[in-house]
């Protein structure tokens, strides 16, 4: 593990992600649901101008839709909560800790 807060709270999210993947298809080829990519998945690999992308632009998509999924479902849509999610978890945590400890406490 790292020191860097930033980056082990951003391993911890793909770590997570990853598993819910593995449950999912284990859970999937039980049910005998075809698990191969469907006509419309493979045709999100392909670029506006029908160039197919590289490993690492699709690996790259894939890393940011997690990232922001994972900060709008603790953080909401606010856009500023979402970017600052994605950047900084762990600030981002903190800031929300603290305005919701004293928004709750009464003055």
């Amino acid at each position: 593990m790292t020191d860097d807060k930033r980056i082990g709270a951003v391993l911890e999210i793909f770590q997570t992600e990853r598993k819910r993947e593995v449950i999912e298809t284990v859970e999937e080829g039980r049910d005998g649901v075809d698990i191969s990519a469907s006509a419309t998945d493979q045709d999100e690999i392909m670029v506006d101008v029908g160039q197919p992308q590289t490993p690492v632009d699709i690996a790259v998509d894939k890393a940011f839709k997690i990232l922001v999924r994972n900060a709008t479902e603790e953080f909401g849509f606010a856009p500023r909560d979402v970017y600052n999610a994605i950047l900084d978890l762990p600030a981002t945590r903190d800031l929300h800790a603290a305005a919701v400890k004293t928004s709750i406490i009464p003055n």
